[in-house]
C-alpha cells in the first residue's frame, strides 16, 4: 500500500517539473493549473496515507485478540475501509481523467502514460 503513496509523490514531482519547464508559448494559466493539480495530488497522497493508517490501526488490535472482533471494531474497520475506497476512487479519477486532460491542454497531444485503475479489495460479509 505504500507503493501508492510513492506513486503519488512521484507524480507530484513530475507535475512540478513539467510546470517549471512549460514553454513561454503555453497558455498563461498553465503554470497555475499545474500548481493546482500538484496541490491536489499532494492532498490525495496525504489522504491515501491517512486512510491506510486508519485501516491498519483497526486491523492490528483485531488480529492481536484470539476472539471475534467486537461490533464496534467491525463498524470502525468498515468506516476506515469506506474512507480508503473513496481515496482509491479519487486516485483512479486523477490518473485516468484529470492528469491526461491536463497534459492534453498543455502538450496538445494525448497522454501516453496510461495507468491502470487500482481495484479495491473484495469485501467479505
Amino acid at each position: 500500500m505504500r507503493h501508492l503513496t510513492i506513486l503519488i509523490f512521484a507524480t507530484v514531482a513530475g507535475v512540478g517539473i513539467a510546470c517549471a519547464a512549460l514553454p513561454a508559448a503555453a497558455a498563461p494559466d498553465a503554470r497555475m493549473r499545474g500548481d493546482s493539480l500538484a496541490a491536489r495530488i499532494t492532498a490525495l497522497a496525504a489522504d491515501v496515507d491517512r486512510a491506510f493508517t486508519a485501516v491498519n490501526g483497526q486491523r492490528a488490535p483485531i488480529e492481536a485478540w484470539s476472539g471475534l472482533p467486537s461490533v464496534d471494531q467491525r463498524k470502525s474497520l468498515g468506516y476506515a475501509i469506506e474512507d480508503a475506497e473513496k481515496v482509491v476512487a479519487a486516485l483512479n479519477k486523477l490518473v485516468s481523467a484529470d492528469l491526461p486532460a491536463a497534459y492534453q491542454r498543455v502538450a496538445k497531444k494525448e497522454w501516453s502514460r496510461k495507468v491502470k485503475a487500482v481495484q479495491p479489495p473484495a469485501r467479505t460479509p
